[in-house]
């Protein structure tokens, strides 16, 4: 096992040095799950979502587990009080949790306990601390705070696109690294500024290009 983190680490660290747009990740169940929602890697949640964990790559190794769960929009990732847990690394698969955004807390539902507390009322991403891995290294939704590299993925159900499947991959060999079901969320469509900035340059470009009239 130590061999298999010793090897991980790289792998991690190429990865993060990637200079990536977000692209689709590889549909873990294609017979149950649509493809990947390509968006900006945020949410807008409803006032209630529910999370199951379902995969955890580290905990399959009998090693301690990776820690999921969200942040709000514009917020200082580094700062890990504004990381709050869903499932922590000691959760194990087809544990539960509720999150209710009017009251700010995280329940989990195994234990009959509040997870922990939360203020904010932004869009959300969300994150998967690798806890296993030396210097437990955070990925997150948002390819931009992995240094562009996308390691995220949501996939709705077919027989139900309000639960989606949400992915974290490393892209370097493939390897899922943790998988849980949500409710209750709507993804937040990526902005394309530098898109338009392109089509008005391309159109400033053919206008100073086209011959004048010849005068008579």
């Amino acid at each position: 096992m130590k061999n298999f983190i010793r090897s991980f680490t790289p792998a991690l660290l190429a990865c993060f040095c990637l200079n990536a747009i977000a692209l689709p990740l590889t549909n873990p169940s294609p017979a149950s799950l649509l493809g990947d929602i390509d968006g900006s890697g945020y949410f807008k949640p409803l006032d209630t979502i529910l999370a199951i964990e379902v995969h955890d790559l580290f905990e399959t190794f009998l090693v301690e587990g990776s820690s999921f769960g969200f942040f709000f929009e514009g917020t200082d990732v580094t700062d890990s009080s504004n990381l709050f847990p869903i499932f922590n690394s000691d959760d194990t698969s087809s544990d539960q949790a509720v999150v209710n955004f009017l009251t700010g807390v995280v329940y989990d539902v195994e234990n009959a306990a509040i997870e922990t507390f939360f203020t904010g009322s932004d869009n959300i991403g969300f994150y998967l601390t690798l806890n296993a891995v030396p210097g437990d290294p955070s990925i997150f939704s948002d390819p931009s705070l992995n240094y562009g590299a996308d390691w995220f993925g949501m996939f709705p159900f077919i027989a139900d696109p309000n639960l989606a499947m949400l992915a974290f991959e490393n892209p370097a060999t493939g390897e899922v690294l943790g998988l849980d079901i949500i409710s209750g969320l709507e993804p937040v469509s990526v902005s394309e500024p530098a898109s338009v900035l392109l089509i008005f340059a391309g159109l400033i470009g053919l206008a100073s290009t086209r011959k004048p009239k010849p005068s008579r």
